[in-house]
């Protein structure tokens, strides 16, 4: 599709033959006094996106009559000597005579968007800085709640120290007072811990290590509070099935049943319930239901912000941080999931956890492209996704970003080999527990001794046989 703003005919030596008037005021083009055609003035230069000078051997127009191709959609921009820019997204189109494969010239069509160009600037500009504040905000926060925690963790120990001293005579309406203190600065405690998970998920530092595993391993947390429904008089009811596994990191997604949980139990009188099950149809999504008290709906929107206060008081007076559903939010959001609530008023909530389709992540290792492609065809029919390094050192990078389920690696590989991967792996405390299957070439008992001795899980030798890698492959996906 052509751009209309302006229009120049060039001749196959890049002469002008022709323009519309709207070329002359955007490309400058001045008219010679003793020929009275137009020609380009040579105050203005072109530049690349980034600001780099552009050759003229890389013009649009130049590339379409040397090549005979149209060039489509280039972006370019024409500096004044004062440095101001004037930038053009243009279309290149070859002419041709009848039978000629050498263009005889070019249509050069092409629109001003200068002003688009300092919007879209203005607009990156201002999402960097609200990057950066926001990366600032986390940081500020994390310091302060590091500076907190010590203190108050050290007058918690101080109070528990003077109600558990026999020497001290308390009354018993002080005692009650001061473990009434000792009950707020534990508050207090969960609340620094919870803003500084928050902010952890929320700058990268802390990073989701998902595993499958029962359903009951994660709820263990949850259930855990099943005593603490008993005593107000909930009752707490797990209907998961026991067959039903999860992708998830076993302490983080611990948290947030365990979160929800709390949260339902808090909120319910006692006579209700507190419900742990999987819809209907829905396999991936997790439910905790109560009949509880209900949320408002115009709270609803806010119950995720950490920004807004909305905890209240619970049916029997318990408290709250606020934080437990914001931090369970953003781990739900780590995982690639999402955090929905249904709730109303005098009947009660539902929370509902999506968990995104489990595909395991495979790291898959070796410098040959051969040996790579044979791995990969393997583990995806087994549903992984693969992701591809040439040897350890590429693969380091890799992990910073990915976290795997297992990591498949050569033995022998330039720059970092695999026993060099393999040790830097395991003393990394982020990456330490990622299973490792070692590839050699051979059953050398040395070689394989050494990849056990570095803290490999398994090995497998080439040429590698489907029949011996698979199964090996599923006792670490299952």
């Amino acid at each position: 599709m052509a751009l209309h703003d302006g229009v120049v005919l060039l001749d196959r030596e890049g002469r002008l033959v022709a323009n519309n008037p709207a070329a002359e005021e955007i490309l400058g083009l001045l008219r010679d006094p003793a020929s009275g055609q137009m020609r380009f003035a040579g105050n203005r230069k072109p530049v690349r996106p980034d600001g780099t000078p552009l050759p003229e051997e890389s013009l649009p127009y130049v590339l379409a009559l040397s090549t005979g191709a149209p060039q489509r959609d280039a972006l370019l921009g024409l500096q004044e000597t004062n440095g101001a820019l004037t930038w053009i997204l243009m279309h290149a189109d070859p002419v041709f005579d009848p039978g000629d494969s050498r263009p005889k010239g070019v249509v050069c069509s092409f629109a001003n968007v200068t002003d688009a160009r300092h919007a879209q600037e203005s607009l990156e500009l201002a999402k960097h800085e609200a990057e950066e504040s926001s990366r600032l905000k986390d940081k500020f926060v994390s310091l302060l709640a590091h500076d907190l925690r010590a203190p108050i963790a050290a007058a918690m120990s101080m109070v528990d120290l003077v109600a558990s001293d026999s020497r001290t005579a308390l009354s018993n309406e002080n005692l009650e007072a001061l473990l009434a203190v000792n009950e707020r600065l534990k508050q207090q405690l969960t609340l620094i811990d919870e803003v500084l998970s928050i902010t952890r998920l929320r700058t990268g530092k802390l990073r989701v290590h998902k595993r499958r595993l029962p359903a009951a391993v994660a709820l263990s947390a949850a259930m855990g509070l099943k005593r603490l429904a008993e005593q107000k008089g909930v009752r707490l009811i797990n209907d998961l099935d026991h067959s039903v596994e999860l992708a998830v990191d076993p302490l983080l997604f611990g948290q947030v049943l365990q979160n929800l949980v709390s949260n339902s139990i808090k909120f319910t009188k006692p006579g209700g319930s507190v419900r742990i099950f999987i819809p209907p149809g829905q396999g991936a999504t997790l439910a905790v239901q109560d009949t509880g008290v209900g949320i408002p709906a115009d709270r609803l929107p806010d119950l995720f912000r950490t920004d807004i206060k909305t905890t209240t008081v619970g049916t029997a007076g318990e408290r709250g941080t606020g934080m437990g559903l914001p931090l369970s939010h953003d781990i739900v959001l780590a995982h690639g999931g999402t955090l929905r609530i249904e709730s109303e008023v005098g009947k009660g909530t539902t929370f509902f956890v999506d968990l995104p389709p489990h595909h395991p992540v495979v790291l898959v290792v070796d410098d040959e492209d051969d040996l790579r492609s044979l791995v990969k065809r393997y583990l995806v029919r087994l549903g992984c996704e693969v992701v591809e390094a040439v040897n350890g050192e590429e693969a380091l990078q890799v992990l910073k970003a990915v976290d795997p389920a297992l990591i498949v690696a050569d033995v022998q590989m330039p720059k970092l080999d695999g026993f060099g991967l393999l040790d830097a792996v395991r003393r990394n405390p982020e990456i330490a527990d990622v299973p490792v299957i070692i590839v050699t070439v051979g059953t050398d008992v040395e070689t394989r001794d050494k990849a056990f001795a570095l803290g490999a899980n398994d090995f497998v030798t080439k040429p590698i046989s489907p029949n011996d890698f698979v199964p090996r492959v599923r006792r670490f996906l299952t």
